[in-house]
């Protein structure tokens, strides 16, 4: 059962990611989406995502989940369009 916290986390960052769509509104979805995936993949292919043994101890692990999380959220949102080689996105 998520607790009052963890869906303000969950609304907290999905209200980034559609900040973030706003501002690059005149960028197709077909560019847009696949873009951001390849982003939040590249990251996790990183070593580690914070720089600091602070942040990495105390952050990485739930970084990691959360960006997981939201690739499997795109992912499941999207059509893939082999035959036209990009994402299309759902209306909700």
């Amino acid at each position: 059962m998520l607790t009052q916290k963890k869906l303000i986390q969950r609304s907290s960052i999905f209200c980034d990611s559609q900040a973030l769509r706003i501002e690059r509104a005149k960028t197709p979805d077909e560019l847009f989406y696949p873009a951001k995936l390849r982003f939040l993949r590249a990251i996790l292919e990183r070593r580690t995502i914070f720089f600091t043994g602070f942040f990495r101890a105390r952050y990485e692990t739930s970084a990691r989940k959360n960006i997981q999380r939201y690739i499997a959220n795109l992912e499941a949102d999207a059509l893939a369009l082999p035959a036209r080689g990009h994402v299309q996105r759902r209306s909700r």
